[in-house]
């Protein structure tokens, strides 16, 4: 279910897999000016399935694997349900964790969207960055490749 990145611990600092994304789009909302013509926004959805696919390997492996973008909650909850995810998708709204870990944005059509990257996390610790990604949901074989090595 997606939550809201806030004061709590939200991701599991001893084994996860955490992807981010621009923003994933919503039936019925058009997607901002530019959105199509810009390098690294599209693909949300697919990144998502490729994690969605590979879930099942990641908790095989102990990793708990999360999504982050700077969409509202309501959003991640309602593309969760339409793609019917099993990985949690947090909402980095305010901007905490983008300001925390200093990660890549762009900017379009007057709002800031976070760049895809993939953050392998080990006892409290980055251990892994992917970045940048093309195409969406390439990352996962190496990650799972990491996990595997260590």
């Amino acid at each position: 279910m997606p939550s809201s990145l806030g004061g709590e611990k939200v991701v599991d600092p001893e084994l996860s897999v955490v992807y981010v994304f621009p923003m994933m789009g919503t039936p019925g909302m058009d997607l901002p000016a530019g959105w199509d013509a810009t390098p690294g926004a599209r693909g949300c959805s697919v990144q998502s399935m490729a994690y969605a696919r590979a879930f099942e390997a990641f908790s095989g492996l102990g990793a708990r694997v999360y999504g982050v973008s700077s969409q509202p909650v309501d959003e991640l909850v309602e593309a969760a349900g339409r793609l019917g995810l099993p990985q949690e998708l947090l909402s980095d709204s305010a901007g905490g964790l983008r300001a925390a870990l200093e990660l890549p944005v762009f900017e379009l059509d007057g709002a800031s969207y976070l760049r895809r990257m993939a953050i392998g996390v080990r006892g409290g610790h980055i251990d892994r960055v992917s970045y940048p990604i093309f195409p969406p949901g390439s990352e996962t074989p190496d990650l799972l490749a990491w996990l595997k090595a260590k």
